[in-house]
């Protein structure tokens, strides 16, 4: 790296390479700003938890595309405050994507026949999942608890319910196997070899940049995309 870093350096002192970037420096110093001030929110009030040691450790990253070019026009990898700290958050640090993803388990779902109005009863439920020889126990819990009634996938998304989309994905899996999540995952641009019952809430691996990749795709029509830097 050190040998290529010297000679593209003498190549530019010398005017024989032109090196161009579709970053816009002053959205890139506004998302940056953004993303400070929201920091500065996060650790005030992580600081009030005496179980979280280490507020001024929080950071976070942030990517801008362009729609109509698939340009960056905005990436930050993070605060560059921590002394040694150089991963690039927004696309090497892979972390489950939670809630995020429930637009993509919802279109896979719609393309496999599933509608908007397609309901499953929201309460508690517990699902016995074989675990090589053994089986194990998953009762997914929803933030603002079970109503007890039936509710549609549109009002799911729209709540953000923990209990339709597992409920709708073990259909999914029951009926068309685990594949037709997989592939419809990978077509949004996520990096997965298998999915699991609570894939349909994001507990896989993802960077910042699959992520905005995946709503770029569902933003023009779910075309696939290639990003240009």
């Amino acid at each position: 790296i050190p040998a290529i870093t010297e000679h593209a350096g003498n190549g530019v002192n010398r005017g024989e390479v032109n090196i161009s970037a579709t970053i816009d420096l002053s959205l890139q110093q506004r998302v940056r700003e953004i993303l400070l001030k929201h920091r500065d929110s996060l650790r005030s009030k992580l600081e009030k938890y005496k179980s979280f040691k280490h507020p001024e450790l929080v950071s976070g990253a942030a990517v801008v595309i362009d729609l109509a070019s698939y340009d960056f026009l905005a990436l930050v990898g993070g605060d560059g405050i921590v002394q040694g700290d150089f991963l690039n958050r927004a696309t090497l640090q892979y972390l489950n994507p939670g809630s995020s993803v429930k637009p993509f388990v919802l279109a896979t779902a719609l393309d496999l026949g599933y509608t908007l109005e397609t309901a499953f009863a929201d309460v508690q439920k517990t699902y016995i999942i074989p675990y090589g020889s053994k089986v194990k126990k998953y009762a997914p819990q929803n933030y603002h608890g079970f109503s007890g009634k039936l509710v549609s996938t549109h009002d799911a998304l729209v709540a953000s319910k923990n209990s339709i989309f597992i409920a709708l994905v073990d259909d999914m899996f029951k009926n068309y196997g685990e594949d037709a999540l997989l592939s419809g995952l990978q077509n949004f641009g996520f990096p997965l070899s298998e999915v699991h019952l609570s894939s349909a809430i994001g507990s896989f691996s993802a960077s910042l940049l699959d992520i905005a990749g995946a709503y770029a795709v569902l933003a023009d029509d779910c075309v696939t995309i290639t990003y240009v830097a």
